[in-house]
Parts: structure tokens; C-alpha cells; sequence
């Protein structure tokens, strides 16, 4: 939708009837505060609004207060509780050699326990889920897609697409996948590395166990992920059951990742050289469009709706601050003195970082100021020169075609000649009476470069009508004065 408002000529609002805010915590998580305001605001008063949120923030609760009026609440599992079919298992990861150890854990479970139904495995980087991927294939495992954002969209559709129909047994997905996804089927859900939070865990459980269905997570522990595993226990109310993987299985596949690790990098190799030309065939085809249609492109004004790109990044950032500062107050749970105090101090810290950077934005926008005039009046001159060079090829002269151009490019009109009636009025003998070849006399009210010419009353003669008069038809060099020529 935002993108359709960039240009707001041609989107109208005044004919809309529902407006949908879907995932309303994770977009004012990702900065888009002021957008949802700007809609809101441009937004018809009589329509109908939905707003769905996962989990109800402070800033959410906000939003709900500027965009509806007399809401009707329907809340499922207001207490943050996972599904009650849901079979819960931790696997804990012990050693020095944790990345080795896990993706051996991985790939035995896979193995002997996840390969005759379909799983999503979540992990917190898209390198780690291309990894598994390349690792699965190599492996011999049953197929597997990976859903991330370093693929295209279409790329992204049909692996969502494939593991739908059941082509794909595992979706190797990073956080992308944890919001918004429902998949039929889908038996268990693998936290390969651990959720950050509780609600972002609760997320990703959720793609299983749906509509009363059975299902089962499994979470990868390591040493620092005891206080999310606690506060799973606490908030869910629920007993974690410990999963043990045979170790003669998970010795076995490190062996196996080990050998397979020259295959691995080999492909890894091959996929930045066909990187490297895709970029390289994408730069050369953006130079040609712009030999092609660079007065185009550079006459085209910056596509920017009313924020910039500064200060859509400050705040973004500042928005994150003010989610980390709420955290405390998340589903509705009771703060203590000394959470209030750490909310509190978290909410100055946020005014001020928020602060600095609109102070920021404000001396970016007054040291750029110039270099903005400058490079618009570069642009407007190219257009010119763009709209002469296109009339002087439909046959229009050289000159005429300069001046047509700029009128056309700045929408400035060329001003209409003042005629006599306009300047004297109605009367024939003070339009007549002029200057010595009998020409219209122009007198102008604040001099001649003012442009505004002063009324003449009707009946009135013009001063120089009148000097003429005095001299007896003589030229105003000819009268001169007997005392002037005394003194000399």
C-alpha cells in the first residue's frame, strides 16, 4: 500500500471503504510509525478498520487508540501460552565445538527422526540456512527448500509453494517464515539457534499444533540460552522434556560434515562467481539504459513520499529503542518497582537518542540544502534541453523551440503585450498623444523594471505631450534658456 501512496495524483483514499493493518506490532517494530499515521490520516473517517497483532505492546495499544473507534476485541490466548497440543523438547548442546556439534545434531534428528514428516527449522542468519541446505543435498536427506531474504520473491513463493504441496519435507527458514505462515501438516518445528525473546519463540512454535492438531518444537540449548528457556517455563507454564540423540549417531555425522566440507565450499565458490556476473550483466545494463534514457531519468523528480530515506532510517532506530524499552510490559504481565525504574530510565535513553537524531536529520537537510537546489536546477535545465531536442525534431525552429521548451518544463507563460485601450483608457486624443513619432508612451508606476504601469485618468495628457508643447514642436534638445547661454 505504501507504495501506491508514494504518489498520492494518482492513488485516491476517498473511496476506501476497509483498511487492514495486518502484523501491526512487527511493523512498528520495523519503523513504519509515521507511514501508518500518514495512511490513518488520509484515510476517509467513515470505513471500516481491522488491526491484527500477535502480541498487544504499549505502541500497539497506541496505534488501536489513533485508528479506531469503539473496537470490538477478539483475543485468542491472551496469556502468551503456547498450544496445549503441543509437545515441547529442549536438546542441549555441550562441548567446545558448538557449530560442529549442532549441525550434526541436526542432520541425525533429520535423519532418524524428522524424515517422514514435513519440519521447519529456524535459524537465526541466512548463511546458516543456505548452509543446511547445501548440506542436505550433499547429504542425501530428503528434500529440502530454504526461505530467506537474500532470495527474490518469486524464488521465495515457490519453495513456500513446494513445501505446501509436500515436494519438500524440510523449510529451512530464518524469521521470515515465523509470522503469518499456515501450512497444513507441518509435524515439528526445529529452533536451531534460539528465538531472542519469548514472543519470537512463541512465533515459530506457533507454525505447528494449529486447529487443534497435534505438534512438537524442538530447541537447540546452548549456555547462553538458559534465561529465554526460564522464562518459556515460567510464562507457558509448561515442563520441558529433554531429548536425548544417540552419540554414536551425532559422532557419525561429524564425520560425514567433515568430508563433506571441500564439496561444500566448492559450491559455495561457484555460487559468488554466478553472483559476481549477475551483477556484472545487471551494471552493464543499467549503463546502457542510462546512455539511452538519461535526460529521462535525471529530468524524473526523487521518489520520495513524505519521508526521506535519513530520516525514515532515524526513525526506525528509534523506534527499535522504544520496542526494547516496552519490553517489560508485554502481555499484559504486572511490572515490580525496579522493571518500572529500568523502563523508565530505557524511555529517557530513547528521547534522547531520538532527539539527536532528528537533530541530525535537521543538519543534513540545512548542509544539503544547496547541493538540493543546485542539483534541481540540473535537472530542470536537462529537461529543457531534453523537450528542445524532441521539438526541433518535429520540425519546430531552433530558437522558437528554446523558448516553447522552457515554457513547457517550467510552466511559466510568456506575459501578454499591454495594448493602448488598456494603458489610456477609452479616449482616442490621449492615446494619440505620445512621443515625438506618435507612439504609445509607457509610464510605469514603481519605474520601468517594476512592470506595473500606472493607470492614466481619463482626459489626462501625458508629461511628455506636454514638454512638447512648451518647446513648440521643437526637440527636447533644442529649448534652451537666455540665462544659460549669459553665463557662459
Amino acid at each position: 500500500m505504501i507504495d501506491h501512496l508514494r504518489n498520492t495524483q494518482s492513488f485516491g483514499l476517498e473511496d476506501l471503504q476497509a483498511l487492514v493493518l495486518d502484523e501491526a506490532d512487527r511493523l512498528l517494530e520495523l519503523g513504519f510509525a509515521e507511514e501508518i499515521k500518514q495512511i490513518v490520516s488520509m484515510a476517509p473517517s467513515k470505513r471500516q478498520t481491522m488491526l491484527f497483532s500477535a502480541t498487544m505492546t504499549e505502541e500497539v495499544q497506541r496505534l488501536i487508540s489513533l485508528s479506531l473507534k469503539h473496537p470490538v476485541r477478539l483475543a485468542a490466548d491472551a496469556a502468551a501460552a503456547a498450544p496445549r497440543e503441543l509437545t515441547q523438547e529442549i536438546v542441549r548442546v555441550r562441548g567446545g565445538h558448538g557449530i560442529a556439534l549442532k549441525e550434526a545434531l541436526l542432520l541425525a534428528l533429520s535423519a532418524r527422526t524428522l524424515k517422514n514428516g514435513r519440519t521447519i527449522v529456524f535459524f537465526s542468519t541466512k548463511q546458516n540456512a543456505h548452509r543446511a541446505k547445501i548440506l542436505y543435498g550433499l547429504a542425501g536427506l530428503p528434500p529440502a527448500g530454504e526461505l530467506h531474504g537474500d532470495m527474490t520473491q518469486a524464488a521465495r513463493l515457490e519453495s513456500l509453494e513446494k513445501f505446501r504441496q509436500g515436494q519438500l519435507a524440510f523449510l529451512l527458514a530464518t524469521d521470515v517464515a515465523a509470522r503469518g505462515l499456515d501450512i497444513l501438516g507441518v509435524e515439528t518445528v526445529v529452533n536451531y539457534d534460539a528465538p531472542r525473546d519469548l514472543a519470537s519463540y512463541l512465533h515459530r512454535v506457533g507454525r505447528t499444533a494449529r486447529a487443534g492438531k497435534l505438534g512438537k518444537a524442538i530447541t537447540f540449548v546452548e549456555d547462553g540460552d538458559r534465561g529465554l528457556i526460564k522464562q518459556v517455563m515460567k510464562k507457558t507454564a509448561v515442563n520441558l522434556q529433554a531429548r536425548q540423540v544417540p552419540n554414536e549417531a551425532v559422532s557419525n555425522w561429524q564425520g560425514r560434515i567433515e568430508s563433506l566440507q571441500p564439496a561444500v565450499e566448492r559450491i559455495k565458490e561457484e555460487e559468488r562467481e554466478e553472483r559476481a556476473l549477475r551483477k556484472a550483466e545487471m551494471e552493464a545494463q543499467k549503463a546502457e539504459n542510462m546512455v539511452i534514457h538519461g535526460d529521462e531519468i535525471y529530468s524524473r523528480p526523487a521518489r520520495t513520499w513524505f519521508q526521506t530515506a535519513t530520516e525514515k532510517k532515524a526513525l526506525a532506530d528509534a523506534s527499535k529503542i522504544q520496542a526494547l524499552g516496552n519490553g517489560y510490559a508485554e502481555h499484559g504481565t504486572p511490572m515490580t518497582k525496579k522493571q518500572q525504574k529500568a523502563k523508565e530510565k530505557n524511555e529517557k535513553r530513547s528521547d534522547r537518542k531520538l532527539k539527536a537524531a532528528k537533530d541530525e536529520v535537521e543538519r543534513k537537510k540545512k548542509r544539503n540544502m544547496p547541493m538540493e537546489e543546485t542539483n534541481a536546477t540540473v535537472k530542470q535545465v536537462k529537461a529543457v534541453k531534453a523537450r528542445e531536442a524532441e521539438l526541433k525534431m518535429q520540425g519546430v525552429p531552433s530558437g522558437k523551440a528554446g523558448r516553447m521548451a522552457a515554457a513547457q518544463v517550467s510552466g511559466v507563460k510568456k506575459k501578454k503585450k499591454v495594448s493602448k485601450k488598456e494603458l489610456f483608457g477609452d479616449d482616442p486624443a490621449s492615446a494619440s498623444a505620445g512621443g515625438g513619432g506618435g507612439g504609445v508612451s509607457k509610464v510605469y508606476s514603481g519605474g520601468a523594471k517594476s512592470g506595473q504601469l500606472r493607470k492614466v485618468k481619463q482626459g489626462a495628457v501625458a508629461k511628455s505631450a506636454m514638454n512638447s508643447a512648451k518647446r513648440q514642436g521643437k526637440g527636447k534638445h533644442a529649448f534652451k534658456s537666455k540665462a544659460k547661454h549669459r553665463r557662459r
